[in-house]
């Protein structure tokens, strides 16, 4: 890292933390710990939160909450976005590939 880099959008901070620095929604109350949770695991219209696991806690970034929210405005305004696909349409792609390499022998 470089020491004239700002480090305040690589600390790792608790999706907990990360409630309380986002904005608030509707009702003026800010995102539940479980929003940002499942921000993280399913996505949001094909964009997911990164985030990583901390021993039992799972933290992101502020860049990566940046990230997030930019992603989602460029998917919203039809932009390139990071598509999110199921596990049974990962598994669906992997056999269709697999099997034409099946028939091209090898």
């Amino acid at each position: 890292m470089h020491p004239s880099s700002d480090t305040s959008q690589d600390e790792q901070i608790s999706l907990a933390e990360a409630c309380q620095i986002l904005p608030r929604r509707r009702g003026g109350k800010k995102p539940h710990i479980a929003t940002l949770y499942r921000w993280s695991v399913s996505g949001v219209r094909g964009v997911r939160l990164r985030t990583v696991q901390v021993g039992a806690t799972r933290c992101t970034t502020r860049g990566d909450i940046a990230q997030f929210i930019a992603d989602l405005t460029a998917n919203r305004d039809g932009g390139p976005s990071t598509p999110v696909r199921s596990a049974s349409a990962k598994q669906f792609e992997s056999e269709r590939i697999n099997r034409e390499l099946e028939a091209e022998g090898l």
